[in-house]
Parts: C-alpha cells; sequence; structure tokens
C-alpha cells in the first residue's frame, strides 16, 4: 500500500503535525507514539477523513520516537519523530 505519513516539524518542540498521505478509509486512525525501547508513550484518535492532527508533544522528553497509525486495527504506516526540547 501507498499510505505514507508526514510529520512537521521533525525535528520537533512543543507540538507536532501529522498529515495521512493516500487512502486510509472511513473511520477511526489510532495515532500511537512510541519511544526508543517500543513502549507507547501516547495515543491520539482521529477521523480518518480529517487527514491532518495537531498533537501537543509537552509531555514527552527529547529522544527519538516512533509514530504509528492504524487505520481499522491494521497498521498502516511507520515513522520517526526526533524531539528535542
Amino acid at each position: 500500500n501507498s499510505n505514507s505519513i508526514i510529520i512537521k516539524p521533525n525535528p520537533a518542540n512543543d507540538k507536532v503535525e501529522v498529515l495521512l498521505n493516500g487512502d486510509f478509509g472511513d473511520g477511526l486512525c489510532k495515532i500511537e507514539i512510541r519511544n526508543s525501547i517500543g513502549e507507547t508513550v501516547m495515543v491520539i484518535e482521529m477521523n480518518c477523513k480529517e487527514k491532518r492532527k495537531i498533537i501537543e508533544l509537552n509531555k514527552l522528553t527529547q529522544g527519538v520516537y516512533s509514530i504509528n497509525i492504524n487505520a481499522n486495527n491494521i497498521l498502516q504506516s511507520i515513522t520517526k519523530l526526533v524531539i528535542i526540547k
């Protein structure tokens, strides 16, 4: 599948914009942010049709994270996020 996500800015500081690129279908998309050891540190749900979500990062520490997008409980895309404080 050609679905991808765009994270901007990246590296980020206090907030980040997640853009869904491709056809993620109808329903709920779950955005999971995981730390470097694979622990889920944040879960955000959004309507897949919206294609755009602003996420506040003030509760996360500096480091490298992965962002996983699940649509209809199927992993669609993974990308890396760097947070610099």
